[in-house]
This record gives structure tokens, C-alpha cells and sequence, in this order.
């Protein structure tokens, strides 16, 4: 197998992809998203008065804004304004077309007068940071974000945090480097998993990612500037009723793998004993995510 420098194997390429993981990563979410709630939210059913601004860094399809919308709504976030950032101009089209949709859907189920306002902001996050109107944002948030990204930009990321003066900042679904299949296969699944991860830390438009020390990096670069930071276990669990995405992310392990020193028979046999386990039904799989939660003050 090659041994050239590559591009870190990025964990959302597709619009199939964020779609296909979105149910296990909404299950996985649960304790981050009431954190942000009790920071940002009124108590019982009162409804905020002022709009929260937000902005959603590599939105791509829209999926981390249509979990928390409705998260935010029935906390009595009733005007939200959104900013939606990335490079795929398609993509934040189809996602302003599925918010306006969806939250039309959500008005009617809480019987609420919702304004969700949906603007995009198509650019290039490796180079055009200077352009994201962080300024005023109540929020800055992003989902599986920070392991495709160097530590020099998620220090300047936090820099112009600390800058603007945002409130809040939720990084969500950054994995962690833990992936445990079941049934295990002793003699291949850690020298893969390991493999795999070593793949993910590559030089790519961003620098050299930080994959599984994201957090950490995060985290340190937040406490630096006084803020609060809080960590809450993300990990997907996924059975039986998630082949489809077992198969996707086996899938791509194996594209990951391709490009490391690993032999390539060796990962065929490896990847055609997951395949069995999960066409039986009978594979269980754990990838390890983290969101991690910044608090400057309530909002």
C-alpha cells in the first residue's frame, strides 16, 4: 500500500452520509443538548423574548440545525436566526429548503408562532475564517467538526470566540478514537481501529487534523479564555437496526485503511468477517464521539 502523504479520510463527505448517520447521532446527543438548553432557555414554559443568532459551522445538509431547532423551540426559543456556513453551495441550499420545511412542520405540532430565519454563507472555512459573521452570535456551534481540522485552526477558532464574545459554543459528535466492534475479531479489529485513527491524522486543506485530540485541544483552548467547558459522551451505539450505517462507516474504515501501511489482503479478510456479522444481524458497534460544551455566560 502506499505510503504517500494523503488527505485525512474525511467522516462526512456525502449528503448520503449525513443523512444516513443522522438518527444515531441525534440518540447520541441527549446530554449536551440539555446543557445547552438550562444555559440558554427560560424556565418552565416561558418564551424567550429576544431571537437567538447562531451560527452553524460546516452546516452541510442542515442536519445539526434541524436537531436543534426543535430542541430549542419547545424550550420556548421561538425566534431563532441562523447562519449557515460552508463551502457546498448545494448543499446549504437543500438545507434551507428542509429547515423551512421542517420547522413550518414544528410550528404546527407545538401550536407555537415560530420564526426560524435561515441565511447561508458559502465559503471556505480553511482560508476565509475572516468572513463568518460570528459577531453578535449568541451560538456557535458545529457537529464532526473538529477531528477533520489542525490544532492551529481550532486555537484560532476559539480565539475569535473569546473575540466576539459568544455566549455559547457547541461542538458536537467529535470522535474520540474508540471503536469496539461485537462479536470482536481478536486477531484483526484493534490493529485496524488503531490503523484507522493513525489514517484520520493527515494533512488536508485544514492542516494536519487532530482526530481523536480535538477535544482535548478544544477544551484547553476554551479554558485558556475563562470559559466553561463541559464534555458529554456522544458515542454512537449502534445494532441491528443500524446496519445500513455499520455497513457505511465499515465501508469507510476500509477506504481509510487503504491508504495506510496496512496489508491490503489482511483488511479484505478483516472486512469481509464484519460484513458477515452485520448480514446476520448479529453486529454490534460503538464508535466513540464527544460533544463538548463552552459557556461564557447565559445568554
Amino acid at each position: 500500500m502506499s505510503n504517500s502523504p494523503h488527505a485525512p479520510l474525511s467522516l462526512e463527505p456525502t449528503e448520503a452520509w449525513q443523512r444516513l448517520r443522522r438518527d444515531a447521532d441525534d440518540r447520541a446527543r441527549t446530554h449536551s443538548t440539555e446543557a445547552l438548553l438550562r444555559a440558554i432557555a427560560l424556565p418552565g414554559s416561558q418564551k424567550r423574548q429576544s431571537p437567538l443568532d447562531v451560527v452553524d459551522l460546516g452546516a452541510g445538509c442542515g442536519s445539526n440545525a434541524l436537531y436543534l431547532i426543535p430542541h430549542l423551540a419547545a424550550a420556548g426559543v421561538h425566534h431563532q436566526r441562523w447562519i449557515l456556513v460552508d463551502h457546498h453551495a448545494d448543499l446549504l441550499d437543500g438545507a434551507v429548503a428542509e429547515i423551512a420545511d421542517k420547522s413550518a412542520q414544528l410550528a404546527d405540532t407545538l401550536g407555537a408562532n415560530l420564526r426560524i430565519e435561515t441565511k447561508t454563507c458559502c465559503l471556505d472555512m480553511a482560508t476565509d475564517m475572516d468572513e463568518v459573521p460570528m459577531k453578535g452570535a449568541d451560538l456557535v456551534t458545529a457537529a464532526s467538526l473538529l477531528a477533520d481540522v489542525s490544532g492551529h485552526w481550532i486555537t484560532d477558532l476559539s480565539s475569535r470566540l473569546e473575540h466576539y464574545r459568544v455566549s455559547a459554543a457547541l461542538m458536537a459528535l467529535n470522535i474520540d478514537g474508540h471503536v469496539q466492534w461485537s462479536p470482536m475479531e481478536a486477531r484483526f479489529d484493534d490493529d485496524m481501529v488503531a490503523a484507522f485513527h493513525q489514517g484520520l491524522r493527515a494533512e488536508g486543506p485544514f492542516g494536519l487534523a487532530e482526530a481523536a485530540g480535538c477535544v482535548t485541544t478544544f477544551g484547553r483552548a476554551m479554558v485558556a479564555r475563562g470559559t466553561t467547558v463541559q464534555c458529554f459522551d456522544a458515542s454512537w451505539i449502534l445494532d441491528d437496526l443500524d446496519t445500513e450505517l455499520q455497513e457505511s462507516f465499515l465501508a469507510k474504515m476500509v477506504r481509510g485503511l487503504e491508504a495506510t501501511e496496512m496489508d491490503a489482503p489482511r483488511v479484505a479478510e478483516w472486512a469481509e468477517r464484519r460484513r458477515r456479522w452485520i448480514d446476520t444481524d448479529e453486529s454490534d458497534l460503538v464508535v466513540g464521539h464527544y460533544d463538548v460544551l463552552a459557556l461564557r455566560a447565559i445568554v
